[in-house]
């Protein structure tokens, strides 16, 4: 795990975020403090999220009214 600190990271947040697309996690630092983490997404959890997402709008939505026959 690589460490940074914070205002290293702001001027190299791209190379950043390529450490964790490569798999690797980033321990950010301030004052020599660990302040956070930045950890790859596991591509199973990302679909989980995108699916409950997508779940919680289909909650929002009106039923689809059904037409009747007749019309037609």
């Amino acid at each position: 795990m690589q460490t940074y600190a914070v205002e290293s990271a702001n001027v190299n947040l791209s190379v950043l975020l390529t450490l964790a697309e490569k798999g690797e996690e980033v321990l950010l630092t301030k004052k020599n403090r660990p302040i956070a983490k930045l950890v790859p997404v596991d591509d199973d959890e990302a679909y989980r999220r995108e699916a409950q997402e997508f779940m919680g709008f289909l909650k929002g939505m009106r039923p689809f009214e059904r037409e009747d026959d007749d019309r037609i």
